[in-house]
């Protein structure tokens, strides 16, 4: 896999690391990678049981990007 970050102590990056800063402070990026799979499919799954309505345009859009990515 590529790495993301080509630098090393990137700001958006733990130092010494690739791994992105994140709310878990999860430091390795195969681990990282794991949960943020596992929490994307619980969220993509409430919605395709709940149902997806509105107006299917840009800003509807963004809000599903959000709600399935801010974790």
């Amino acid at each position: 896999m590529k790495e993301r970050y080509r630098d090393k102590n990137s700001n958006y990056c733990y130092e010494n690391s690739n791994t992105l800063v994140n709310k878990l402070n999860i430091k390795d990026e195969k681990e990282l990678q794991k949960y943020e799979a596992k929490i994307t499919a619980a969220k993509l799954l409430g919605l395709r049981q709940r149902g997806v309505t509105g107006d299917f345009d840009v800003k509807h859009f963004i809000s599903i990007h959000t709600y399935l990515f801010e974790d």
